[in-house]
C-alpha cells in the first residue's frame, strides 16, 4: 500500500467521523427543540455545540493537516 493510499483512507476516516458526528448533533438539536423551553437548554445546546466543534477541529487536523 502507497503512502498515498494510507492518506486518503486517513482522510476518509475524518470526514466519515466529521459527518457521523453532525448527523448526531443535529439530531439532537432537533429532539431539544421539541422539548419545552427550559433554564438548562442553553448549556445542553453549549455542549452540542462544542462537541461538533472538536469533530471539526479533529477532522481538520488530522485529516488535513492544519495548525490549530
Amino acid at each position: 500500500m502507497t503512502s498515498e493510499t494510507r492518506e486518503l483512507r486517513s482522510l476518509r476516516k475524518h470526514l466519515r467521523d466529521l459527518t457521523k458526528m453532525v448527523r448526531l448533533v443535529v439530531k439532537a438539536i432537533d429532539a431539544e427543540m421539541d422539548l419545552p423551553p427550559d433554564s438548562e437548554r442553553g448549556k445542553r445546546m453549549a455542549r452540542l455545540t462544542n462537541a461538533l466543534e472538536l469533530a471539526n477541529d479533529q477532522a481538520r487536523h488530522f485529516g488535513l493537516g492544519e495548525k490549530l
